[in-house]
């Protein structure tokens, strides 16, 4: 989007809301951009203006739209206030930007009753992260939308248009506290002098699982911790297995290191653990080359809406000309 002129932004806010207008059986929707309103006072500048009639009251809300580059501050919304105070009728106060509110602008607003909004171009997520000793499934899902922006000359079909998401399930193993099973043998050859019951309580050193190496007689590196882990989840996997309780026993007897300097190594024949591989899910937004996708968060309610516009008509607002939007409404609840 422009950065130097927010009229591109006020047009993309107005079709926003009149998408979400359009889904609701509300008679009488006028929307407006850039009108000026007289007030008791003085007269006042606004980016969009609605008024719509219920029960034959009407009603009007007035929205700000703002570009900026940084978040609002409590002084854009004490401005903002004072307007609706000097407009007769008592419009509800909108206040729409891309880059989120302080604070302190944000206990203003819910404390004077003003609806605040971020809307703005999706973030798409760093990779994945999937345990190297666990596993993951995804599966490609169509994504629901609150609607489609579009235009006179870049129509689109909402009947034909979807938007896909990567669904995610990862598993990731929890091992409980590894207990070494020591040769008892190979102790008292090697310390016939010394207390075997004493030498089993020995405490081995607490290092990331690749970092936990395995040696042969002749001292060289044979294996790891990490590896023996992804061994034992692999078979968990294709068990179908998300719980169990390992013994573990090596093919051949191997050393390890203790970090004692009294008994620098001892030799183990296997260990015990438990381990339990947890899901996660994760539904993420694919970056797709036909579709812009937004995403409109209101702050006071948490609650969010998913649009999606043609590269076309992101375009044609970013070099801030004039489109007559046609509303294409889709009910919540319709897949995208």
């Amino acid at each position: 989007m422009n950065a130097k002129t927010g009229q591109p932004y006020e047009d993309l806010v107005q079709a926003i809301f009149q998408l979400i207008l359009g889904q609701k059986d509300i008679p009488n929707i006028v929307v407006e951009r850039n009108v000026t309103l007289q007030g008791r006072n003085a007269t006042h500048q606004i980016d969009i203006y609605w008024k719509f009639d219920v029960g034959g009251v009407s009603h009007a809300a007035i929205v700000q739209a703002k570009d900026w580059q940084k978040p609002v501050d409590q002084l854009h919304l004490l401005a903002f206030t004072k307007v609706l105070e000097d407009l007769p009728g008592q419009p509800r106060g909108i206040f729409v930007t891309r880059t989120g509110y302080q604070s302190g602008a944000k206990e203003w607003a819910l404390a004077h009753g003003i609806l605040l909004y971020e809307l703005r171009e999706i973030d798409y997520p760093s990779p994945l992260s999937i345990p190297i000793d666990g596993w993951a499934r995804v599966g490609v899902v169509p994504l629901t939308v609150n609607g489609f922006v579009t235009t006179r000359d870049n129509p689109i079909d909402p009947g034909n248009a979807f938007v896909l998401g990567f669904a995610w399930e990862v598993f990731t193993p929890y091992f409980s506290e590894i207990k070494y099973t020591v040769s008892a043998n190979w102790l008292e050859a090697e310390y016939p002098s010394e207390n075997i019951d004493s030498l089993k309580e020995i405490k081995l050193p607490v290092v990331p699982p690749h970092e936990s190496r395995f040696f042969d007689d002749k001292g060289n590196a044979v294996n790891n911790l990490q590896s023996v882990r992804r061994e034992i989840t692999a078979g968990l996997r294709k068990d179908g297995i998300e719980k169990k309780q390992v013994n573990y026993v090596f093919e051949s007897e191997v050393f390890i290191e203790t970090g004692c300097s009294r008994i620098p190594k001892v030799k183990i024949s296997g260990f015990s653990t438990e381990v339990e591989m947890k899901r996660t899910q994760e539904l993420r937004r694919v970056k797709m080359s036909n579709f812009v996708q937004l995403v409109l968060h209101q702050v006071n309610s948490n609650k969010i809406w998913w649009f999606a516009a043609t590269p076309q008509v992101v375009s044609k607002l970013s070099q801030g000309r004039k489109t007559r939007t046609k509303r294409v409404p889709r009910r919540a609840d319709e897949k995208g």
